[in-house]
């Protein structure tokens, strides 16, 4: 039965093997294959001797430049195509499922320093505080409509206690890092201003009514990088809104918001002190000293920036501050030091600060970059793709080259017993 069936199935076929006796096919085959393969080999080891590997990078639109770019341009990466996308938490409008921003390494130049919240304490001689970045754009990165709103938080404490100091304090004994220096003798400065006008209210003050203790949450006009050096909020002097503050006094009262600093802009007038207990300018000092050095880490490269431009020194910080009732005229640390571009620690000039591009987050991608394959593998992978593009081209090559000799021959068929073109031999 089964070989009944096996008698029935077409038997297999197999084509004749003639030779070309064209000298034109002949030479093209001796000099057109090894050609063809040894073109083949090279794109192989293009196309099928790299494999990707995943790696942690921090540039979202990192490239890499092979040797077969050159006549290979199709193979050429685009910026953004290696990575993946880093979920950003802390986000008003999500754009991520809503639950966060998917973060691929734009610039920061919708960002800007929006609000500053400070503590000072007197009893410890520290002053902590924390700012705030906001970020509000109109477009995500394909162009279209969609706004995002961010919010970034970061801490900072200036301390006489060496426990409570933060990295860019402690850091100014210990580092030869001639910005970092600068920043903590920039901000010790600044604190020592506001600190010794405390302390002399506070022994000149009786009956316990000294100020030891209090906490204030300034705003200030949103004017990020992207509005343009010539905006006016980039030229004028920047302005700080003390939004709220309340006191502790040394008999362990406390003040509610507004009594000691009343809601008013600076430098629209000059506020009056409700109780005497200390004046604006040394705190006013601090407070720009924090947003100016904020602003250069979010690449905003505003004129009105004192730390890039001390020109504008004498526009933005108080030189002096005047005499109270508790407290004598005095000069302004960091304002002379600046102002002389001279670190007084150590008679050396300020760096110059520089913002050398825009800022991004830092942030670290899952990206899947390309290397070559060891060479056994390479090896194996580049000979079996050649070996199946090798067969297909010489197939394709007969059926052309029997093409190009059928036309030679003016379309005569070929006949059983006679000779032909394509054969020396008769059947």
């Amino acid at each position: 039965m089964l070989l009944r069936l096996l008698q029935r199935l077409p038997s297999p076929e197999y084509s004749i093997t003639r030779k070309f006796e064209s000298f034109c096919v002949t030479t093209s085959a001796y000099i057109g294959g090894p050609l063809v393969v040894t073109l083949l080999c090279i794109a192989n080891t293009a196309l099928v001797g790299y494999e990707p590997t995943t790696v942690l990078h921090q540039d979202f639109n990192i490239t890499q430049n092979f040797w077969f770019h050159g006549f290979m341009p199709f193979t050429r990466q685009t910026p953004g195509t290696l990575c993946d996308p880093r979920d950003v938490e802390g986000v008003y409008r999500p754009n991520a499922g809503g639950s966060g921003f998917s973060y691929k390494g734009e610039t920061l130049d919708n960002c800007d320093v929006h609000e500053i919240a400070l503590n000072v304490d007197l009893r410890t001689w520290t002053l902590d505080g924390s700012m705030w970045l906001y970020c509000n754009s109109s477009s995500n990165a394909e162009g279209n409509a969609q706004p995002l709103e961010l919010a970034g938080v970061t801490n900072f404490m200036v301390s006489a206690l060496p426990a409570r100091r933060t990295n860019f304090q402690r850091m100014t004994s210990v580092t030869r890092l001639t910005r970092v220096v600068g920043t903590g003798q920039r901000f010790a400065m600044a604190a020592l201003d506001w600190g010794a006008r405390l302390y002399e209210a506070y022994v000149r003050t009786p009956n316990g009514t000294a100020l030891v203790s209090y906490s204030l949450l300034a705003q200030y006009p949103f004017c990020p990088a992207s509005l343009g050096t010539t905006n006016p909020c980039a030229l004028n002097p920047p302005t700080v809104d003390i939004a709220v503050s309340a006191a502790i006094l040394a008999d362990n009262t406390i003040h509610p918001p507004g009594a000691i600093f009343p809601h008013s802009h600076h430098r629209i007038s000059n506020p009056t002190m409700v109780y005497n207990l200390t004046d604006i300018d040394p705190m006013i000092n601090f407070l720009q000293l924090a947003r100016a050095a904020a602003r250069i880490d979010l690449g905003n490269p505003a004129p009105n920036n004192f730390l890039l431009n001390p020109q504008a020194t004498d526009s933005v910080l108080a030189s002096s501050f005047p005499e109270t009732p508790v407290a004598n005229a005095s000069q302004s640390l960091l304002y002379s030091a600046w102002k002389a571009q001279i670190n007084p620690a150590n008679n050396e000039p300020f760096p110059a600060l520089r913002i050398p591009g825009p800022s991004t987050l830092q942030a670290v991608f899952i990206c899947r970059l390309y290397k070559r394959k060891s060479p056994g593998t390479l090896f194996t992978s580049v000979l079996v793709a050649t070996l199946s593009m090798s067969y297909s081209a010489w197939g394709l090559g007969l059926l052309i080259a029997t093409s190009f000799v059928k036309k030679e021959d003016n379309g005569a068929p070929f006949q059983r017993g006679h000779g032909s073109i394509l054969s020396g031999q008769k059947y």
